[in-house]
Order: structure tokens, then sequence, then C-alpha cells
């Protein structure tokens, strides 16, 4: 047996194994790169709940970090789920910073203010939440993979369920319950 040709394989498979596992720690520990988004419609809001007043926009810089009132909450959007960065947070003037991070569709970003939970909205015949039976406080109504856009509302205490109301969605778990507090 030649050991010097093994030792040599040996040092070569350790190396390769060493970098192996030294990119993989840098891909998962490192966050993806923010890149300058452009919207691609604007936001029209529908029907404004008596208790709040909204406002709804697009934006091309990435989602704010802060989560207090008053402030912002970053909500991350994908095929099937709605993630706000808080469930719950103090009345006033809130700013959803709302990421697509899916790849393959458009979503949608809807505040509703309701009692009921948020896996109990009513629900059509087309798969999509029947919003002429809630209260719509505001929404972004398509951010395409990839895209930012950014949703303002002066929110009053009370129980609220962030959705994606495209046909089937709200259905596969695009969902949240939020609280907002006194």
């Amino acid at each position: 047996m030649n050991w010097a040709k093994l030792g040599a394989k040996v040092r070569l498979e350790l190396t390769v194994a060493s970098i192996l596992v030294i990119c993989l720690g840098a891909a998962c520990a490192a966050p993806p790169p923010a890149q300058p988004i452009t919207p691609t419609q604007a936001s029209v809001p529908t029907q404004i709940a008596p208790t709040a007043q909204a406002s709804a926009t697009t934006q091309s810089s990435p989602p704010a970090q802060t989560t207090a009132a008053g402030a912002a909450v970053d909500v991350r959007l994908q095929s099937y789920s709605v993630t706000p960065s808080v469930v719950t947070i103090k009345a006033g003037n809130v700013t959803f910073n709302v990421t697509n991070i899916a790849t393959d569709q458009p979503h949608q970003f809807v505040v509703i203010k309701t009692d009921l939970a948020a896996d109990k909205l009513p629900v059509g015949s087309d798969g999509t939440v029947v919003e002429t039976a809630v209260t719509i406080v505001n929404r972004i109504a398509a951010l395409d993979p990839g895209k930012n856009g950014a949703l303002s509302a002066n929110l009053a205490a009370g129980h609220y369920v962030l959705i994606c109301n495209r046909p089937g969605h709200y259905q596969q778990g695009m969902h949240s319950d939020f609280t907002v507090t006194p």
C-alpha cells in the first residue's frame, strides 16, 4: 500500500469537505442581499373602517426593522403564509412594510378588522374571503414576486386578520391573527 498517495487523498478530501462546510455555513447565516425594488401596481384602498384612517403606497426601499407602535411592522408573504414580525402592537399609526418573498406568483396584503379568528373568515365559492362580509381597513392589491409595498393605517385597539385574498390562497394558510392593544 502506498501511504503517501493515501495521505494526499485524505488531505484532499478533508480540504474539500472543509470548504463545503464553510460555504454552507456562510450561506445559511448571511441574510439575502437587499435589492432596489420598483412597485408593480399602486395600492387601492377599499372599504375604510370607521375607527381607522388608512393610506397605502408601494415603495422601493427595503422593509424597516422597527416594530413599535407608530412605526413599522415587517410582513413576509410567501406561498402560502403571511408572517408579520410581531403579532401584537399598541394602537396608533402602523406602517406595514410588506415583501412578497415568493418566487412563483403575486400576492395581496389585506388588513381586516374582525372578531373572527384568522382561519374563520367567510369564504365564497371562488375561494376568496367574502370582502363585503368583513371590514377591510386597507390593502395592497398585488405584489409581484420579490416586490415590496408599504401600507399605513391608524389602527384602533382590537383584533385584526392579515390575509392574501387571491383565489385559494386564504384557504391554503395565507392568514395571520394580529392584535392591537390600547
